[in-house]
């Protein structure tokens, strides 16, 4: 497994969706808490609100490394393919991480926070690297900054 998802991933904290590069507001509140991390396998729980209220799916993940790059293959259904997240920035005490994918035949970015550090008024170093690459749509590059 790779490093930035063993760590962000390994936790019983919920990890929280808090910026999108994508202006889709279907869905807010959106966290993710681990069911399960185990080798290439992680199961977890996301809640959501949407106009019908409070929801939660449940939803598998297959961890990869793909060109020195941590990867998550995720879907609904376990052992099929999904959305591939990649992981490109992740700072292990702002405890943030910033995943790509592919959508609507562009890069999309999603900034995760887990719940510990969710109410810190600093600017978070992931945040910075999101808007910077987010704005440009740019290739990332291919390992993790630390």
């Amino acid at each position: 497994m790779q490093p930035a998802q063993d760590w962000f991933l390994d936790t019983d904290d919920k990890i929280w969706l808090v910026l999108k590069s994508i202006e889709d507001r279907s869905e807010v509140c959106v966290n993710n808490k681990r069911v399960k991390l185990e080798n290439d396998n992680y199961d977890f729980t996301q809640s959501f609100v949407n106009i019908h209220g409070t929801q939660e799916r449940q939803l598998h993940a297959r961890l990869q490394e793909e060109n020195d790059t941590g990867t998550m293959d995720v879907s609904a259904q376990k052992g099929q393919s999904g959305t591939k997240y990649s992981f490109r920035h992740y700072n292990v005490n702002e405890e943030c991480a910033l995943m790509t994918y592919e959508g609507n035949g562009r890069t999309e970015c999603h900034l995760y926070v887990r719940n510990a550090k969710l109410a810190d008024r600093q600017p978070r170093g992931c945040e910075k690297y999101m808007t910077y690459f987010a704005k440009r749509n740019t290739k990332f590059p291919t390992a993790p900054a630390k």
